[in-house]
């Protein structure tokens, strides 16, 4: 998650963020803060389908 800021930076291309820890059921305070980076990113990449967040809006969601 330490990444998670650089989408502020963004200025053209696809942004993908890449998730190795589980978040299926995040602390929610920690989650409210990261998650408002997370659903800025175009897409997510997670290393299990278990490990996304149930409120998670993005459209595009790749499990790796």
């Amino acid at each position: 998650p330490q990444p998670l800021p650089l989408i502020n930076y963004k200025k053209k291309g696809v942004w993908l963020w890449r998730c190795h820890i589980d978040l299926s059921d995040p602390n929610e305070d920690v989650w409210r803060v990261i998650s408002n980076f997370v659903n800025r990113f175009d897409a997510a990449i997670f290393t299990h389908e278990k490990y996304v967040p149930k409120d998670l809006r993005l459209r595009k969601i790749y499990i790796k």
